[in-house]
């Protein structure tokens, strides 16, 4: 949790012990969601450090474009595009099954 720039314990803007608390909790939440994370690849066989698994995940994003105006009983055309993604980030991709999130 010292890490800067991932699931770091600060800034922290709180000064009430409750607060703090809570802060705590989920900064030690973030840290164990992510450790789940990286055993579920690893036992797929992709081996990163959560900072790297982290900025392999950040890197995957979905683009809607939509064409045309809207008007009365007209329907837009939209399309729906991922960014180009490393051979990491697909495995990523179809392990956690993130295709199943996509905006519909």
């Amino acid at each position: 949790m010292k890490d800067p720039h991932f699931l770091s314990w600060s800034p922290q803007f709180h000064w009430t012990d409750q607060k703090i608390t809570v802060h705590s909790f989920y900064c030690v939440l973030a840290m164990m969601l992510c450790s789940l994370l990286k055993r579920e690849l690893y036992r797929n066989g992709i081996e990163l450090s959560i900072p790297c698994m982290l900025e392999k995940l950040s890197g995957i994003q979905e683009v809607l474009t939509v064409y045309g105006q809207s008007r009365k009983g007209k329907k837009q055309r939209q399309c729906l595009t991922l960014t180009e993604m490393d051979d990491v980030q697909q495995r990523m991709f179809d392990v956690l099954n993130l295709g199943e999130y996509k905006f519909v």
